[in-house]
């Protein structure tokens, strides 16, 4: 996932240290990778790269999660880029549901605790995880 920020005028490239990780904060997710590129207006644009399953835990009920993100400049002065995120990846939902009924055995049909017991054999394991993750079923 890639998150954007802008700094305002009066900053160049070489002012955000490219070197210290991002973090998502309240959370205190670091990034892998931060670009630091100027826009088409001469602006300073951070993007700041980080895996998305570090961000799984942080969803809602509703599958979104205010955040900032904060960076380090040259100065030792902190940068801050507020955003919403918003996880609408189906896969997601289908790993919601496989972990609300994680090691939940008796699974019948019609239902099959909830479409997570992929494989149909009453309980819900590491099988349906894989077969998930494989494509080969569908909660």
């Amino acid at each position: 996932m890639n998150c954007g920020s802008w700094l305002g005028e009066g900053f160049g490239v070489g002012g955000v240290d490219g070197e210290i990780a991002a973090v998502i904060e309240p959370f205190g997710i670091e990034s892998y990778k931060i670009k630091v590129l100027l826009d088409d207006e001469g602006l300073v644009r951070v993007e700041a790269t980080f895996n998305r399953s570090d961000l799984y835990g942080l969803i809602t009920t509703d599958r979104t999660a205010e955040l900032t993100v904060t960076g380090l400049l040259t100065t030792g002065r902190y940068f801050y880029g507020p955003d919403i995120i918003k996880i609408t990846n189906c896969a997601f939902e289908q790993l919601v549901i496989l972990v609300s009924h994680w090691l939940e055995s008796d699974c019948h049909q019609p239902d099959w605790c909830g479409g997570a017991d992929i494989n149909a054999d009453s309980i819900v394991n590491f099988i349906d995880f894989a077969l998930l993750e494989s494509g080969c079923g569908a909660p």
